[in-house]
């Protein structure tokens, strides 16, 4: 008997953690609970229902003395997934909703001798999600990039920019990464996009007015991020005296005066807190949540958003099989799935 669509629309509106209880109801909840459609509508839903404010994603180093995770950080996160640097080598892609966790091919770069910058975020044409890796050698003037999709796993070389970063994580806006880089030639910062479905680089023009032009002169440190209204550069070390430009599809910047935000710096808004990975396997905590003071502080600002979704690290591949390979595949799978149990 299948489920009328009542009943959809009252399972979409649900939380993860209860859509996971309830494909143990019956066989016709679980299979619709499993479909892609259904995982999108939940999805599409969770954005559309979600406060901008409640969806931001960091590591928590509280109660964690171990140094062995300081070198852990978030790539970025989208749909619900979130990408995760554990180490110099190690990358995962986790949903920390339902608890899955796929580990990713490991990189090549020459580690002696290597800086990194990395992205992550979703490619809408190929309905696949992509990790960027970009690799500067010591005393080189010049990025290259690296590329892995969801799907195949496998690193592939994306070519290589005139650049080297001052942004270790790129901002995803639009189905676009951004990270300011030092175009060493010329002595300049320029900011360059990668989009994600296009696969192209590209330099982005910045602010043009002279607050902007003096923070450049006087070398302050400045950032990128995203809020409500776009894509935003602020300094680095933001407080409520500073500065930040805001563009929404790459349109003209707009500093943003005092008074655009006075209602919200005195806010309070969810974080969700990311418990660093151990041995590929989330804590049983894997997700917690605690007030932070402004939506508007830099760290705020600078960290991925987040929203709870079903979207699975595993999930594409089998979605893009025959029937009979599908089958196999999952079995295959749920040999290598890291799950841990609710």
């Amino acid at each position: 008997m299948g489920i009328s669509h009542d009943y959809e629309q009252i399972l979409k509106r649900l939380d993860v953690k209860d859509l996971i209880r309830c494909k143990s109801v019956c066989k016709s909840w679980h299979s619709l609970i499993s479909t892609s459609d259904f995982i999108k509508t939940h999805l599409n839903h969770s954005y559309i229902n979600n406060e901008f404010r409640h969806r931001r994603i960091v590591v928590s180093r509280y109660g964690e003395p171990n140094k062995q995770y300081d070198s852990c950080f978030i790539v970025g996160s989208s749909n619900g997934l979130v990408c995760i640097k554990t180490s110099i080598a190690n990358v995962l892609v986790a949903n920390p909703s339902s608890r899955e966790v796929k580990k990713l091919q490991t990189p090549w770069f020459p580690r002696w001798s290597s800086s990194l910058c990395w992205g992550f975020g979703y490619n809408l044409c190929k309905d696949d999600y992509k990790v960027i890796l970009g690799v500067s050698n010591s005393g080189d003037d010049r990025t290259c990039f690296q590329m892995l999709e969801l799907i195949s796993n496998v690193w592939k070389d994306i070519g290589q920019v005139e650049y080297t970063f001052i942004s270790n994580v790129g901002a995803l806006y639009n189905g676009t990464l951004y990270w300011f880089m030092n175009d060493r030639k010329n002595n300049k910062n320029v900011i360059l996009s990668f989009d994600l479905s296009k696969e192209e680089f590209k330099e982005v023009s910045q602010p043009d007015d002279d607050v902007y032009n003096g923070c450049m002169d006087d070398n302050i440190s400045l950032s990128l991020g995203v809020v409500k209204e776009g894509l935003c550069i602020y300094e680095s070390r933001l407080s409520p005296s500073s500065k930040k430009w805001v563009t929404e599809n790459n349109s003209m910047w707009k500093l943003m005066k005092r008074d655009d935000n006075d209602d919200e710096m005195e806010e309070r808004d969810v974080v969700h807190y990311l418990r660093p990975m151990r041995d590929y396997v989330p804590q049983k905590s894997f997700l917690s949540h605690i007030d932070v003071c402004s939506s508007k502080s830099g760290a705020y600002i600078g960290s991925p958003i987040f929203v709870q979704s079903l979207v699975s690290p595993h999930v594409n591949v089998n979605d893009r099989l025959p029937k009979r390979k599908r089958q196999k595949s999952e079995e295959d799978d749920n040999c290598r799935r890291v799950k841990v149990a609710l």
